[in-house]
């Protein structure tokens, strides 16, 4: 089937939500932990955006890493957004193996990244997108939230456009309880939206854009 006719039809959407601002975030601390750096003040109110602006809309499920400041961002969202939420360890956090609860700096921590995982030091590209498309693959029918992490997300919206390494999907950027939107059709994925912030004129405007697209109810 061409994609053109895919596009006509009616598909799903998968709402990728990155947690709110976390103390790993203030602190430049990259970190796997699953019960460390909880979210910030701003990070709660971010998520209150998040959930506020979305829960207009009819979502299935809500998916959540397992790690506290994702479990904390979905959990307040889900007060807003009335539906089951499931915490799933295939869009947990990268593994940095040795370098986890590591100080990296702003500047050079994706240099780093991409140096330790050539390295096998730390989970690689491909990994990382392996097991979240098999956790969207198997939501491909329904309108999901996915909370996850920051190279979670990056990785699947970049093979998405076809950028195949993390070396091309460096300009990617997914801020802290952003908004990025992929509509799907039975496996065809499109890139609606990536890193929408979470200021809530922007949220509204993402949202009343869905409500008027060609979604399944």
């Amino acid at each position: 089937m061409a994609y053109e006719e895919v596009e006509l039809q009616k598909m799903n959407r998968i709402l990728f939500i990155r947690h709110g601002e976390s103390e790993s975030n203030v602190k430049h601390v990259i970190s796997h932990d699953p019960e460390s750096y909880p979210l910030t003040e701003k990070g709660v109110e971010q998520s209150k955006l998040v959930g506020n602006g979305l829960k207009n809309l009819n979502s299935d499920a809500i998916y959540s890493s397992p790690i506290l400041r994702c479990r904390q961002t979905a959990q307040i969202i889900a007060e807003y957004v009335k539906c089951p939420l499931v915490y799933d360890e295939r869009i947990t956090e990268r593994f940095f193996g040795n370098f986890n609860n590591r100080r990296v700096e702003p500047l050079d921590w994706k240099t780093f990244l991409i140096d330790e995982a050539s390295k096998k030091s730390v989970e690689g590209w491909d990994e990382i997108y392996f097991r979240v498309k098999e956790l969207v693959d198997e939501v491909k029918n329904k309108n999901v939230i996915i909370v996850s992490h920051y190279d979670v997300i990056r990785a699947f919206i970049a093979k998405q456009l076809g950028l195949e390494d993390e070396l091309s999907a460096w300009g990617i950027v997914i801020p802290n309880a952003s908004l990025s939107i992929v509509l799907n059709n039975n496996g065809f994925y499109k890139i609606s939206a990536i890193g929408i912030p979470a200021v809530e004129e922007l949220i509204d405007k993402a949202v009343k854009n869905l409500k008027t697209s060609n979604i399944r109810p």
